[in-house]
């Protein structure tokens, strides 16, 4: 919380272990007027944009850029950045673009570089000597090109609202990165393996198993299966078919195999959830720190699953729920599934994505050359 000229400005609730919220300075020159709004005057200073400022429960209205001023001390700054992450649909997309800016932030105030073209260069040079916290491996050229491309998007939102007058990060080029996956699929055998494991005589084996079954068979991300609900489940056209939510709050549609079917319906029966009342699908059976248990998953739960019996079934690489995905669009892929059906299944808006998580097309086995014959 910061004072300009008698005027509160209420920075966003960032964690504090992120985000240090900077005091505000001052206007150089010019008076402001007791409802807040901060006029300039004088050479050398920008005049205010006339816009309205909205923090949490104050406005600062006609505010500017100082000239030298760091781009998070400017009165905008922090409502704009607070209404961008806002914007975003997905929560997995919020948290990824508030611990990218977190982390450039963080970079700015420590070195007390200017936002251009060479300090953003700089900075992706910078990213290169990275180490990825989930992996500990150095990061990819993928992941370095979405962090860029987290701060073009932002920079872009401050231009469009007359925060900074360009967006120094485009004229910064991605690096060249491979149209492959890095999510490794698992094999067919290790997967029925892995589904025979839970203990589906209780009720936490049986929501395993049926969790398992939805994500090798429908291929959802781990948030869409997180927020599937009871009132997902229901029929159309004569078939059972459940509904996802996947980014950007699109819904699609799928059907469900006489497989999942069995497995959803013994899970919901022994857990004593009803299609009539909406509940989230899959909830924790005990919760140790609040006692609450009439929630949805957390998306780490479901990671534990896959990496749990994926090590009981003798995988000995690393994986995720992503492997998961992987491996479904995989498999449909094998079994001659068309792409634009797995595209549809994946939730993707390109179809380019259906070859890019193909992770079985390399195989020599089934390498087309065993296909060519001139006979």
């Amino acid at each position: 919380m910061a004072e300009v000229e008698g005027q509160t400005v209420v920075a966003p609730e960032f964690e504090p272990t992120k985000l240090a919220v900077v005091a505000l300075p001052a206007p150089d020159s010019g008076p402001a007027a007791g409802t807040g709004t901060v006029t300039g005057s004088g050479s050398g200073t920008e005049t205010g944009h006339g816009s309205r400022v909205t923090g949490h429960g104050t406005r600062v209205t006609g505010y500017r850029v100082m000239p030298g001023t760091p781009l998070w001390e400017n009165a905008g700054f922090w409502s704009h950045l607070d209404s961008f992450l806002k914007v975003q649909n997905s929560a997995h997309t919020r948290r990824a673009y508030e611990t990218d800016l977190t982390e450039f932030l963080t970079f700015l105030k420590a070195t007390g570089k200017p936002m251009n073209v060479h300090t953003l260069v700089e900075y992706r040079e910078g990213l290169r000597t990275k180490t990825s916290s989930r992996t500990g491996a150095p990061l990819s050229h993928v992941s370095i090109n979405r962090k860029m491309a987290t701060l073009k998007s932002f920079l872009n939102w401050l231009v469009l609202n007359s925060v900074i007058p360009n967006n120094p990060a485009k004229a910064v080029k991605s690096f060249t990165a491979g149209r492959e996956s890095p999510t490794r699929d698992i094999p067919n055998d290790r997967v029925r393996q892995m589904l025979e494991l839970p203990a589906r005589h209780k009720v936490n084996g049986r929501m395993h198993h049926a969790m398992l079954m939805v994500l090798f068979h429908l291929g959802l991300r781990r948030a869409e299966l997180v927020g599937l609900r009871t009132s997902d489940l229901f029929e159309r056209e004569g078939l059972r078919v459940i509904r996802v939510r996947g980014k950007g709050d699109k819904e699609r549609v799928l059907p469900l195999t006489p497989e999942l079917i069995r497995s959803l319906d013994t899970y919901l029966e022994m857990a004593g959830k009803s299609l009539t009342l909406d509940q989230p699908l899959f909830t924790p059976q005990k919760n140790n720190v609040t006692g609450v248990k009439d929630k949805a998953l957390h998306p780490n739960a479901v990671a534990y699953v896959v990496k749990y019996y994926a090590k009981l079934a003798g995988v000995s690489y690393r994986v995720s729920p992503h492997s998961a995905r992987a491996t479904a669009v995989s498999n449909a892929l094998d079994n001659l599934a068309p792409h634009r059906a797995v595209q549809h299944m994946a939730g993707w808006s390109s179809p380019l994505m259906v070859t890019r998580y193909d992770k079985r097309k390399e195989d020599l086995k089934n390498s087309a050359v065993r296909f060519v014959q001139y006979r």
